[in-house]
Order: C-alpha cells, then structure tokens, then sequence
C-alpha cells in the first residue's frame, strides 16, 4: 500500500535520519520525501512510503511521535507513485472518452489530488456526477 505521510520535525541535522530509521523498522520502504515548508526551527516534510508489512497507520504515527519533536500531521492512502505524471495519462483518457469525458474527469480526480472521491454539481447544486 502507497501511503503519504505528513510530518513536522525538528529542522535540524539528524531529524530525519531518526524518522527514516523509525520508518525502516516498521518495514516501509521510502519512495520520495518532499519538504513543504522550513522555518522557525522546524520543517514539514510529506514522505510517501510503500508499506507492505501492512502496519497499521495508528503503529506508524506512534512510532514516528516517538521521535523527539516529531508530530505527525496525518497518514493517508495515494494513488501517485513519485516520478510518475498520472494527470498526462488521465489527460489522454479524458480527450479520447467523448461522451464520458466528464465522467472520467471526475473518476481521475481522487488520483490527481489523493482523495477518496469527487463531484460535478450543477449551478443549483444537483449532483450530475460523483465517483
């Protein structure tokens, strides 16, 4: 399973060898790091890891908060294996799908922005389409 894990740490050297070594030790293998922010002694970092041991997301945050000054923001499921561009193949589908092309805008949108679902609705707030 690809999961992206939000953490704050400490923004200082060692931080994140500690995290990788508490990752590593739940049988995670990490995919990408991405630092969203640095600043005030502190840094925030999305690590996207493939977990196939299967631990659970409450282990990993226990694990992980148990790092000094660790915090994590949140653990969620993605779709979005790094280096890939997901949204030039859902581009390719949505412009060869005619009559489906919406349809298949809103079934790619979960993938594109890791989330569970998506919806069209019309200016009056019905419901055209929902994935």
């Amino acid at each position: 399973m690809l999961l992206r894990v939000r953490l704050v740490l400490p923004d200082r050297p060692g931080s994140l060898a500690q995290v990788t070594r508490v990752l590593g030790a739940a049988g995670a293998d990490i995919t990408q790091v991405t630092v969203l922010d640095r600043g005030d002694g502190r840094a925030v970092d999305d690590i996207t890891i493939f977990n196939p041991a299967g631990t659970p997301r409450q282990t990993l945050v226990k694990s992980l908060e148990g790092v000094e000054g660790v915090t994590v923001e949140g653990i969620w499921t993605t779709r979005e294996a790094p280096g890939t561009y997901p949204e030039l193949e859902i581009l390719k589908y949505i412009t060869t799908a005619g009559d489906r092309a919406l349809t298949t805008l809103v079934d790619s949108l979960p993938v594109l922005f890791s989330a569970d679902w998506a919806a069209t609705t019309t200016a009056e707030h019905r419901v055209v389409y929902a994935s």
